[in-house]
């Protein structure tokens, strides 16, 4: 009798060995989610800057696209 409820205790998929597995796999998901809502801040901040300011779109455009000013020459390095 206690045997059986020993296993049952500690192996059976209902035992606190399941239980810590399974909060520790919680705990990981909860660190995983506030990265991710943290990441999710800073690119509706980024959003709200290329949506209201002219000079982060420019910065922006001539970064990624590679444009310039009139009269500007642009030199890209090529690794």
């Amino acid at each position: 009798m206690n045997f059986f409820l020993l296993y049952k205790v500690t192996m059976s998929p209902s035992g606190i060995i399941n239980y810590l597995k399974l909060k520790k796999l919680k705990e990981n998901y909860e660190k995983k989610i506030e990265l991710l809502n943290l990441h999710n801040v800073e690119l509706s901040q980024k959003i709200q800057l290329i949506k209201n300011n002219r000079e982060f779109q420019e910065k922006i455009i001539r970064q990624r696209l590679h444009f310039g000013r009139k009269n500007e020459l642009i030199y890209i390095r090529v690794n």
